[in-house]
């Protein structure tokens, strides 16, 4: 990789996180820039995409922790009403140790 490509990627990198933010793919990111070099966009979208799942897969872990490993459902239906409680519980009522209130109650405040 040559010194020119990683500073362009370098300069345009907020605007690429942006368009991550947005949902954006790496070919539509590469076909708006016209980026001829695929491996510096190619390691910077893996970065970024790897930041953006780790919320969701701390999420995913707790709740298969406490919730499905917990109570082992027996039918799918079962499996659905005990991860719908526990999204609700997870968001209305449980209590961050952080902040002191709950995710909603934190959301509508600011």
């Amino acid at each position: 990789m040559s010194k020119r490509k990683y500073t362009h990627i370098q300069e345009i990198l907020p605007e690429i996180q942006a368009m991550i933010a947005n949902g954006k793919s790496s070919r539509e990111i590469k076909e708006f820039f016209v980026l001829t070099g695929d491996r510096p966009v190619h390691n910077l979208l893996k970065r970024e995409r790897r930041k953006d799942n780790a919320m969701a897969e701390n999420f995913f872990s707790i709740l298969k922790t406490e919730c499905i490993y917990r109570h082992l459902p027996a039918t799918l239906d079962e499996a659905r009403i005990l991860i719908d409680n526990y999204i609700y519980f997870y968001n209305h009522q449980r209590i961050q140790l952080k902040t002191g209130v709950t995710p909603l109650a934190l959301r509508h405040s600011s």
